[in-house]
């Protein structure tokens, strides 16, 4: 194929692309109208509007290709802009799901998230309750005290009450984990006479990130690494 022929085929694209960029563009106006216009050309809107993924579609290819194609040495505003026209479509249809993907992803942590800080406010009133007792926070990951064997959470009288998705550290161990996608994370995690820090740690997006919270004696609740965000 010769430059010439080229230019042709590319000039073709983006005419292609410019016309179905107006055609649906077009098409959406005139769905304005359609409140002002006789009953019985009702189905002629709901066919057109029918067909504007259609439209969306091949403007998106026509412009995509066309854009690909164009050489930066002989690139001209006019074929830019036609092909960008083309790809318009599909962006404004696109866009839409893809945000509420988005949201939909970041509506669902975030009750994941708040069972971390619930539970970790809890344990902190459950440390604080064993300090008052003994003197000292749990220190060591299992505990064994009148026969019995504990671990150095429930030792302070708490453990999960209902299904978890964290993973719960403290004296650096995991102590309780959810049944399925338990996770470990690298955080420090201690207790003595003086302070004491507890983590919960979960994959909440099953990427390689570890969405990580603390508390602390001073009932500083952190979000060390947060698995929404990354």
């Amino acid at each position: 194929m010769n430059q010439n022929t080229m230019k042709r085929r590319i000039f073709y694209l983006e005419d292609v692309a410019l016309l179905s960029g107006i055609i649906f563009f077009g098409i959406l106006f005139s769905d304005g109208l359609k409140t002002f216009a006789h009953k019985e050309y009702i189905n002629v809107f709901a066919l057109l509007i029918g067909i504007t993924p259609f439209v969306a579609l091949i403007g998106f290819a026509a412009g995509a290709i066309g854009l690909m194609t164009l050489r930066r040495k002989n690139r001209k505003f006019t074929a830019f802009f036609k092909s960008l026209i083309g790809i318009l479509p599909g962006v404004y249809l696109t866009m839409p799901m893809v945000m509420a993907s988005i949201i939909i992803i970041y509506a669902n942590s975030k009750p994941t998230q708040s069972e971390a800080k619930q539970n970790l406010g809890a344990i902190f009133t459950a440390y604080t309750s064993y300090y008052s007792d003994y003197n000292t926070f749990p220190a060591a990951p299992f505990i064994k005290k009148d026969g019995v064997t504990y671990n150095c959470l429930n030792i302070a009288d708490w453990e999960p009450r209902r299904k978890i998705r964290f993973s719960y550290k403290c004296a650096g161990q995991v102590v309780y984990s959810p049944s399925k996608g338990g996770v470990d994370c690298d955080v420090f995690t201690g207790a003595d006479q003086q302070s004491f820090t507890v983590a919960a740690c979960a994959n909440i997006d099953n990427d390689s990130t570890i969405d990580v919270w603390t508390i602390d004696t001073g009932k500083r609740i952190r979000n060390v690494v947060d698995d929404v965000k990354n």
